[in-house]
């Protein structure tokens, strides 16, 4: 199996970019494995599909607004960190950082009016140094949902609840 294996056309106007209220009227497509036919019916219904004996998996993670906009030191352009894994000393994380290649390495941008403060620690496998610990308890002020990248919109207060499911 190729990562090209999953490339297909999905046209935009059928990226939902907003979860329905009623999270189990969402639409489900059923493919029948046997003949390849397709069925499309909703997430209330999917008991109907699944065999005897079935095993179901629940997910409850909590999304956490783990997407930072900040503003660089030097020239007060935009940046965007997202938060992948704390590392033990509290002060540093694993990031996804953008634009990656336009930073350097000692470079500090500013979240929240310049309250808090991350430094550029590492470009290879990116990761900051943020000038507080425990900043996981600043992001419901600074922090806003990561949304799919396919979601073209900014997210919105409603999307801390939608999001947590």
């Amino acid at each position: 199996m190729e990562l090209k294996d999953f490339n297909y056309d999905l046209p935009q106007e059928l990226i939902a970019q907003k979860p329905l209220h009623c999270r189990d009227n969402a639409r489900l497509m059923i493919i029948d494995r046997k003949t390849g036919d397709i069925r499309h019916d909703i997430f209330r219904n999917l008991d109907k599909y699944l065999p005897d004996n079935s095993c179901l998996v629940f997910n409850e993670s909590k999304v956490i607004p783990a997407r930072l906009l900040g503003k660089r030191e030097q020239s007060g352009g935009n940046v965007e960190i997202f938060l992948l894994k704390e590392l033990e000393d509290g002060y540093t994380f694993k990031v996804l950082m953008r634009p990656l290649k336009r930073l350097k390495l000692g470079e500090k941008v500013y979240f929240d009016n310049g309250r808090i403060v991350v430094e550029i620690i590492d470009k290879e496998e990116p990761k900051v140094r943020f000038n507080k610990k425990n900043v996981l308890r600043y992001l419901e002020k600074i922090g806003h949902i990561p949304l799919p990248p396919y979601i073209k919109r900014d997210s919105t207060v409603e999307d801390r609840k939608y999001y947590q499911t």
